[in-house]
């Protein structure tokens, strides 16, 4: 298997995580990663990302996905989980900016995911092209998403895209 195709995993594997993560079920999780200090932040995330995998191993279709990673891919995958939680209030502003008429609170829980980790890695992450980050999003969305998400997703993230470009 390609890294590039590993790396399609890793943001997929991120993003299930990160959309689990928003759904009431776990919003006692998502309350003490608030409230406490980034430190213990990594020890919750772990304990979370053990139980998310291991459920992720009961669904025999997830199953073959989690085994193609690698721990490169995983680390890849955290880096994202991590950055996203660490900064959401930045990004929902970013993407807030870049969404016209539409507030966070509004959007599908989907696409919103999608979005805080595009629009991390894209503001984080130097090494990965922001066009790829892009039509990684997309894709994703077509997966798991709307009939409407990749084009609402296209159109903020090239907005962001063309921000960004501007300020340099």
């Amino acid at each position: 298997m390609e890294n590039k195709e590993l790396k399609s995993l890793a943001r997929i594997y991120a993003f299930q995580f990160l959309y689990h993560l928003q759904l009431n079920h776990f919003s006692e999780s998502r309350e003490q990663l608030k409230d406490i200090g980034e430190q213990s932040n990594i020890g919750l995330i772990e304990n979370l990302l053990n139980e998310f995998e291991t459920a992720l191993l009961e669904n025999d279709e997830e199953k073959e996905t989690l085994s193609k990673l690698t721990s490169k891919e995983k680390n890849f995958a955290k880096k994202l989980i991590l950055g996203v939680i660490k900064e959401a209030p930045t990004l929902e502003k970013e993407i807030e900016k870049c969404s016209t008429n539409w507030n966070i609170e509004k959007m599908n829980k989907v696409d919103l995911t999608l979005l805080l980790i595009a629009c991390f890695e894209i503001q984080y992450i130097d090494y990965t092209p922001d066009k790829v980050v892009i039509n990684e999003a997309i894709n994703i969305a077509k997966k798991f998403g709307t009939n409407k998400s990749s084009s609402f997703i296209n159109g903020v993230l090239n907005k962001l895209f063309e921000l960004n470009n501007n300020k340099q």
